[in-house]
């Protein structure tokens, strides 16, 4: 760290197998990234800075903001013309949307594989899950002073979460998707 100027590193960390962690090139503190459908690529917050998951930098990947489909979360931003209408949505199967929180934290929020659940984190440091059949809360619980940061990991279904403090993030845990038993209702996440 300079001294007479504060560096922050942004990470790449593989959870499964070897456990890796790549730092990429940047001096500057991330907070929004922003991956492809297909989440091979990633943005950081500067939308022309493009990276692949290995941390090589893409230079002609073009940013687009992804398009709303059905059995989706989404979010309209705050601001002046979106006072009455900015928060996370919903948009069932059906193409409805349903407005679930307007306390979310930015886009630290996911929807599980199976499309049951969607998960995120507010600005007062809960976390909430709503089940998408219903859009009813099934989850809720404060983990943090504040907000923190949140990561879906498809191959075990589970979120990560790490809170977001001025100096780093100081602890990872993660909340468990059950799966769902033949013959009973949909399960509500655990948390470890």
């Amino acid at each position: 760290m300079d001294s007479t100027q504060r560096r922050c590193k942004t990470l790449i960390v593989k959870t499964t197998g070897d456990r890796k962690m790549l730092t990429l090139d940047l001096t500057e503190r991330t907070f929004w990234p922003e991956f492809t459908a297909d989440g091979t690529l990633f943005w950081t917050d500067r939308r022309d800075k493009a990276y692949d998951l290995s941390g090589k930098r893409v230079p002609d990947a073009e940013y687009k903001k992804p398009k709303v489909e059905n059995q989706s979360p989404w979010r309209i931003e705050s601001s002046k013309l979106t006072i009455e209408t900015c928060g996370l949505y919903y948009r069932d199967a059906g193409g409805t949307d349903h407005r679930l929180t307007q306390n979310e934290w930015h886009d630290n929020y996911c929807i599980t594989r199976d499309r049951q659940f969607v998960v995120a984190t507010t600005w007062d440091g809960e976390l909430i899950v709503w089940r998408t059949d219903d859009c009813k809360r099934v989850f809720h619980q404060k983990l943090a002073h504040d907000y923190g940061y949140l990561a879906y990991d498809p191959d075990k279904n589970r979120v990560l979460l790490g809170d977001a403090t001025h100096d780093g993030t100081t602890f990872l845990r993660a909340l468990l998707i059950r799966p769902a038993e033949a013959g009973q209702q949909r399960n509500p996440p655990d948390k470890e």
